[in-house]
């Protein structure tokens, strides 16, 4: 496992985040994220799950709706985050 993908994973092992803001805690650039965050979901270490926004909310940021991501139990149970 790489040292990103270990970043990632320690930033949402508490709570879920957005791409941003795991961008924002891991330092990485959003497009390189987003490649990070497809390998873990395909592994099965973390889980995603699209926003609840509201249709004024999509309006105002353009009409995409956030996707949040969190540890799944077995991200939660890999020797790399303890």
């Amino acid at each position: 496992m790489s040292e990103n993908e270990k970043a990632v994973l320690a930033v949402i092992f508490n709570e879920e985040r957005s791409a941003r803001e795991i961008a924002a805690a891991t330092g990485l650039r959003i497009t390189n994220l987003y490649v990070i965050l497809h390998n873990l979901e395909r592994r099965r270490l973390i889980t995603a799950r699209w926003g609840d926004e509201t249709p004024e909310q999509l309006i105002s940021r353009g009409g995409s709706r956030k996707r949040y991501y969190r540890i799944s139990e077995a991200g939660r149970e890999t020797d790399v985050i303890k």
